[in-house]
């Protein structure tokens, strides 16, 4: 009863310094205590290459990736319609579906899957055992990328079209809402603008969501990184630090806690369209300024992501490919 007095006064008196618990966590080093920055990083890099089976399959399109907590990476191939999971030994098991999956998170063990033209999300229970489907969300219009954490579902929609009879000719142009479910697949929240009225421009429908802070992160269509509050909500902020520079496109982000990880891609002939491309990963700890990178010559980044328990980076090709990459991120010793 004290406290809820206390609370109170503060409330009159003192209105400026009552602040949120969300808003509390951001401010303090909380976050910094849960998921310390790395320094003097560095990136450890394995090569594993996917192997389609069987024959019949077509070459790999993978466009999602996680990492269980028992060390499985599982990716989404979209081109082959399945689940690859993989151990250190090569392909555990495949999970193969009627339509197209797109993109994966994972949920206290196990599976979310988004399935665009189906407009619904399945869960994948037992992923490494019998892969049960047990639950179905209807999205109501195409959803594309999704994350999970501190008990939220958060995924990326297209907005549906006015007129239905237009086609669809300009797909990038079209905006893109957020739609957040509970722990019991119940709608919680739908953001279709922020607190100012600006639509969101996602690229390709990724994003990237740091639950202690409510914090979403995705590229706008300017390739320009962005930053939004699920609590408020609040507008959005540009990321400008991490943004296009130099000639080079940023084509990707991630977040986890305080660190973030940036993709920067770079054709190496303005003029030519068929020239090759390099992308350049790019590590970020508090400031603003990378603590280290790793160069891949001659290819191009697709989706990535990093597990914050073990420190695995997977990162994978550019479409229509059948390689990706595993790094450990580690601490550099005596420096």
């Amino acid at each position: 009863l004290k406290s809820l007095l206390t609370l109170e006064l503060a409330r009159l008196l003192h209105q400026e310094r009552v602040v949120t618990l969300p808003q509390a966590i951001r401010s303090s080093n909380l976050i910094d205590f849960l998921f310390p920055p790395v320094p003097n990083a560095k990136f450890e890099p394995i090569t594993r290459d996917i192997k389609p089976q069987p024959q019949s399959d077509n070459v790999p399109c993978i466009t999602g990736c996680t990492i269980l907590r028992t060390g499985v990476i599982v990716l989404v191939d979209k081109a082959n319609k399945s689940l690859k999971l993989l151990k250190d030994n090569g392909i555990l098991k495949e999970i193969k579906f009627q339509p197209e999956p797109f993109d994966i998170t994972e949920k206290e063990g196990n599976l979310c899957v988004t399935f665009p033209t189906n407009c619904k999300i399945y869960l994948i229970m037992d992923p490494e055992g019998k892969d049960t489907e047990k639950a179905v969300i209807s999205t109501e219009t195409n959803c594309y990328g999704i994350e999970y954490g501190g008990g939220k579902i958060v995924v990326a929609c297209q907005v549906p079209k006015i007129w239905t009879w237009v086609p669809q000719i300009w797909p990038w142009s079209r905006p893109w809402l957020f739609r957040v479910y509970g722990s019991k697949y119940n709608i919680l929240q739908v953001f279709e603008k922020d607190r100012l009225g600006h639509p969101f421009h996602l690229t390709d429908g990724y994003f990237d969501f740091c639950p202690l802070r409510d914090e979403i992160l995705f590229l706008k269509n300017d390739r320009t990184a962005t930053r939004f509050y699920l609590t408020g909500p609040s507008q959005l902020e540009s990321l400008g630090e991490m943004g296009p520079k130099n000639g080079e496109t940023l084509t990707a982000i991630r977040s986890s806690g305080n660190m973030k990880i940036t993709c920067h891609t770079e054709k190496n002939s303005s003029i030519n369209p068929f020239s090759s491309r390099k992308s350049t990963l790019r590590l970020y700890g508090s400031l603003s300024s990378p603590v280290c990178e790793i160069i891949f010559g001659g290819k191009c980044v697709g989706p990535f992501y990093f597990d914050v328990r073990s420190r695995k980076l997977i990162v994978c090709e550019k479409e229509n490919s059948n390689t990706f990459y595993l790094y450990n991120i580690k601490t550099l010793t005596g420096s």
